[in-house]
Parts: structure tokens; C-alpha cells; sequence
């Protein structure tokens, strides 16, 4: 659990790989118990909003656009993106092209997807990429769900200004692993 991270709302969603199982794992009643936990490591009070979506395709049609509309909720920003190992463009030049196109806070993603170790499925990747997501790769290797969520919750916390506001913390979106 990344409580410690800023994360100010964890969206968890089934996918593809899932299996049933997981939805009936008592480790999710224990979510709280995590929560806390990470609170303590982190100094802080706030919890995160924890969601469980079991349907993948409703969620991204129905709800997932309204992740990333702007502040007023009048205009969608193109500010997220989902991690997967085969993207042809890489974490670094998405960067790279954000930093060129603006100067304030609004270089980093709003909305990070993050899947299970094997990635995702097309069908997922192209479901995400048609509601908004620019697909990013850190590299040719398939990293662990923990490393990717370090890597880009640590690029994002050292791009914001201090301190963090809760309009800018990020929304964390990861399908559950097998």
C-alpha cells in the first residue's frame, strides 16, 4: 500500500489476468490495516480513497473519464497514463514533451495505470488509450507492479512543488495481480 506516496485515491480494478479468486481474498478486508500502517511510515492523518471495481470495461467507459477532468470539471485534461512494457513511447519522453508543453504542476500525469507484472492485454491498453491515456514503457524489461509504482510515484513527487496539495496528488489506478 503506498499511503506513504500521496496517493489520495486507489482505484483498484479487475482485469484480464485477474483471477476469481482474488475478489475473495481475506486480505481485502484487511485494506484498512494497511492503510494505517503506511500512514504511520508516512507522518500523515489522510487516507487515500480505496475503490474496488470488478468490471473493467464499465468502469472505463463510465467512470474513468471523470478522473480526468480539470479542476472546475468543464474540460478533460490528457494528463494520464497507463505503464505497459511494450509501449513504443517511454516514460522518459513522455516527460520530456509534458515538460516542453507546459512549466507548472500540470507536467505529471493526474491519473497513473499501473498493472499487473505481466502487463496488461491489448484490449486493455487500447480501452485506456481511447478514454484518455498516453501508453508509457520503462523499458524492455517486465518490472514488478512495486518497482513501477516507485518509479513513477517518484518521478511525480519529485516534479510537484512542496507542498502537495490534495488537487494535485494523483489518482492510482492497478488491476490486481494473479
Amino acid at each position: 500500500m503506498r499511503c506513504e506516496s500521496s496517493v489520495n485515491k486507489l482505484i483498484i480494478v479487475n482485469s484480464y489476468c485477474t483471477q476469481k479468486s482474488y475478489w475473495q481474498s481475506p486480505l481485502l478486508n484487511r485494506i484498512d490495516e494497511f492503510v494505517f500502517e503506511g500512514l504511520q511510515q508516512a507522518i500523515d492523518t489522510v487516507p487515500p480513497i480505496i475503490e474496488f471495481k470488478k468490471r473493467f470495461k464499465p468502469f472505463i467507459e463510465d467512470e474513468f473519464p471523470a478522473l480526468l477532468l480539470d479542476k472546475k470539471g468543464d474540460g478533460e485534461q490528457s494528463n494520464a497514463v497507463i505503464a505497459h512494457p511494450y509501449a513504443s513511447q517511454s516514460w522518459k519522453s513522455y516527460l520530456d514533451v509534458a515538460k516542453c508543453k507546459t512549466t507548472d504542476s500540470e507536467t505529471m500525469p493526474k491519473v497513473l495505470c499501473i498493472g499487473a507484472e505481466g502487463g496488461w492485454i491489448d484490449y486493455e491498453v487500447d480501452l485506456l488509450c481511447q478514454h484518455g491515456c498516453t501508453s508509457v514503457s520503462l523499458g524492455q524489461r517486465i518490472l514488478r507492479t512495486e518497482t513501477v509504482v516507485n518509479v513513477l510515484l517518484g518521478h511525480w513527487l519529485k516534479e510537484l512543488p512542496t507542498p502537495i496539495h490534495s488537487d494535485t496528488q494523483p489518482f492510482f489506478i492497478r488491476t490486481v495481480c494473479r
